[in-house]
């Protein structure tokens, strides 16, 4: 999935670090934040691709984050962020 690309991207990014303002605000990335082993959330997602008890796939503008684990639940979605609930084994990031 694509970013931002080229002569933009790097423009934009140069600016987050001169500003100091978060790169996830900025550049339209996720911000994943893990809690132990049974809570991940997902910030700035597009969207669930797959959802079961043992694996969740959520859409970002960076590629999907899927997740692994036992009794996966959502424990929270709004139109900007998810997050996922149980016991969490694994964490993956593709594009």
């Amino acid at each position: 999935m694509g970013g931002k690309d080229g002569i933009t991207g790097r423009v934009e990014e140069k600016l987050a670090d001169l500003f100091e303002i978060p790169k996830n605000v900025l550049l339209d990335m996720p911000r994943i934040v893990l809690v132990g082993n049974v809570q991940l959330t997902v910030e700035n997602h597009q969207g669930i691709v797959e959802y079961t008890r043992q694996r969740v796939r959520v859409a970002t503008s960076r590629g999907e984050v899927a997740v692994e684990g036992r009794g996966l639940s959502i424990g929270r979605i709004t139109k900007s962020e998810i997050a996922i609930d149980g016991r969490i084994h694994r964490i993956a990031l593709g594009e």
